[in-house]
């Protein structure tokens, strides 16, 4: 099962064009009432970065990163829950606060 903010290993596939894909951490931003159903959505990160709208998290044992990522707004997806591998942490509330914003403004939602 999977929750709001976690931090998770999944396979996005194989990429088309600047596509984030391929296994990678990611970003659950789903909210907890809509979960449990057929997919789920994903913010994926990258060690690349700062990027416009992206949205910067320190390695902590908390969110089980090794290395200061950056949440690719821009890249949402929803993906299956089948293609999480595995949880590997959680981050805090006003960095999922953050993410949830900035893809807002990537779909023009005020």
């Amino acid at each position: 099962m999977t929750w709001a903010g976690q931090v998770v290993l999944v396979d996005l596939g194989t990429p088309i064009g600047h596509e984030q894909g391929l296994r990678r951490p990611g970003v659950v931003i789903t909210s907890d009432e809509y979960l449990g159903g057929d997919v789920i959505h994903v913010v994926p990160l990258t060690t690349t970065g700062p990027r416009l709208l992206s949205v910067e998290i320190d390695n902590t044992p908390q969110n089980g990163l090794t290395q200061t990522s950056y949440a690719e707004a821009h890249h949402l997806r929803a993906v299956s829950p089948d293609r999480v591998a595995e949880a590997l942490g959680q981050i805090d509330p006003e960095q999922l606060w953050q993410i949830r914003t900035a893809v807002g403004l990537v779909c023009g939602i005020d």
